[in-house]
């Protein structure tokens, strides 16, 4: 596609640039986190809170506070 010789470089990031085609609507969720589409078409993208995902490495008995607003 670009024409760059093979086992020379790894791409390991690609920037997309544009306009969405669509409008998402994003929830919050604890489980499941596969996207899903509405009967309108309407995509809908599950998302956890960031507390959930992060991991704080740090020497405290209790976790750092994050404030999500």
């Amino acid at each position: 596609l670009i024409n760059l010789p093979p086992n020379h470089y790894l791409i390991d990031s690609v920037l997309a640039l544009g306009y969405p085609a669509e409008e998402p609507v994003v929830e919050e969720t604890e489980d499941d986190i596969r996207s899903w589409k509405d009967e309108s078409g309407r995509l809908h993208v599950p998302k956890r809170k960031l507390a959930a995902v992060l991991h704080w490495n740090v020497y405290s008995p209790e976790p750092a506070k994050i404030d999500e607003s």
